[in-house]
């Protein structure tokens, strides 16, 4: 089985979230300097980090956001996404890269809602990792939710979901869970 890395990619809080051998691990990368594109090279480093402890076969990455009203936000995560793409393929070029966009992981996990605020969306999602693996999520943890979102909604598609575990790697904590998909 390819050891899949699911990521929420933000330039101040990127989640991650990972199944190997049927165990699901999660983590963040924070980063609160003032420059952008430091942070950007901070989020890029730590994602090949992560690859390359994990042995990653393939990176689902959710798609950039186009109805962000922020024009700025946009192209900073733009830049974001393009250095993560090049520094996997600099890495290693047989790394798979995939895109999901946030409204199809949502449709699959039955998340999707019309004119929902941004921030009640959040906690839905966490809502649904916490219910789904028996977390403790809080709001300041949305982006591992959301990567673990990512994750789920891509192994559902794809009919792999074999999870046995889910695990934090920060702090080290072990969860059990046994699939009920």
């Amino acid at each position: 089985m390819e050891n899949i890395l699911a990521v929420d990619a933000s330039t101040k809080r990127t989640g991650l979230a990972t199944i190997i051998n049927g165990q699901i691990k999660y983590s963040v990368i924070a980063s609160s300097s003032a420059n952008v594109e430091k942070r950007i090279g901070i989020m890029r480093d730590g994602i090949i980090q992560f690859i390359k402890d994990n042995n990653i076969d393939k990176v689902i990455l959710e798609e950039v956001h186009t109805e962000v009203a922020n024009n700025h936000i946009q192209k900073m995560l733009t830049w974001l996404q393009g250095c993560i793409v090049v520094a996997i393929f600099e890495y290693n070029k047989n790394i798979k890269v995939e895109f999901i966009g946030a409204s199809s992981w949502r449709s699959v996990l039955g998340l999707q809602g019309y004119r929902v605020k941004r921030e009640q969306q959040k906690q839905k999602d966490i809502d649904y990792v916490n219910s789904t693996y028996g977390l403790s999520l809080t709001t300041s943890q949305d982006d591992e939710a959301d990567a673990i979102c990512i994750l789920t909604a891509y192994l559902k598609n794809s009919d792999k979901m074999i999870l046995k575990e889910v695990v934090n790697t920060k702090p080290q904590s072990i969860l059990e869970y046994e699939s009920a998909f």
